[in-house]
């Protein structure tokens, strides 16, 4: 026999939610940390983390290639490398504007250099001197074969929620 006298089940469950509660209540802070992401195990957020700017921030290749302005009137799709227009993930080229009959080297991941907007793929392209002609005659409108400002995560855009 129990020394424990019986209870109802509704009681029972109202004298588990009551102590439950009181024991959520006293944890309740309104003080807000700001802490490191590495320290957030066990935390609750107190607000929305919010992008504070997009992703990716610059016109980005998508493939290993040569980056043009689609609208280049260039006879024979022949256009000039820019030499020293190498544009690489991590270190792209910013010294200038390329011209509409020029052309950057870019690697995946890269910016797209000022005055282009878009890829040709490096297997579409073959190079001679300072000479690239796009080999291939498949159409490429603005954009093509690369990611837009903001693509992956807009500015604001709420990253995780409360």
């Amino acid at each position: 026999m129990s020394t424990w006298p019986m209870v109802l089940v509704d009681d029972a469950m109202n004298a588990a939610l009551e102590k439950a509660t009181a024991v959520f209540e006293s944890t309740k802070t309104s003080r807000v940390d700001v802490i490191d992401i590495n320290n957030a195990v066990g935390r609750v957020l107190a607000q929305d983390v919010v992008a504070s700017s997009p992703h990716p921030a610059f016109v980005a290749s998508i493939m290993d290639g040569y980056a043009y302005k689609s609208d280049a009137t260039v006879e024979d799709n022949f256009f000039k490398l820019v030499e020293s227009a190498c544009s690489r993930a991590g270190a792209p080229w910013t010294d200038g504007t390329l011209k509409t009959s020029e052309c950057a080297y870019v690697t995946t991941g890269a910016r797209v250099p000022n005055g282009c907007d878009t890829v040709a793929p490096e297997e579409e392209c073959s190079v001679r001197g300072d000479v690239v002609t796009i080999t291939s005659a498949s159409a490429r409108p603005p954009g093509k074969w690369t990611r837009a400002v903001g693509s992956d995560i807009a500015s604001g855009h709420a990253l995780l929620s409360k």
